[in-house]
């Protein structure tokens, strides 16, 4: 069920990334960005993990692009 769910939401640009095993987050609502933690737009800190940080940032970085061209 959740590939099913990651597929369905990465095949409708639907973007969420997962910056800790506990956390996904909808990139849309990310104001700040810093080497090990986020700031989202209600001005929660969120950590993200050294294990998901690559990952985040590839994503993060499509999710940018993707929304520049539309």
């Amino acid at each position: 069920l959740k590939k099913e769910v990651f597929h369905t939401l990465y095949t409708k640009k639907e973007y969420f990334c997962r910056i800790h095993k506990s956390f996904l987050v909808n990139p849309r609502y990310i104001t700040e960005v810093k080497k090990s933690e986020i700031k989202m737009e209600n001005n929660e800190i969120l950590s993200v993990s050294k294990a998901k940080r690559k990952a985040f940032e590839d994503m993060f970085a499509e999710y940018l692009s993707y929304r520049n061209q539309t």
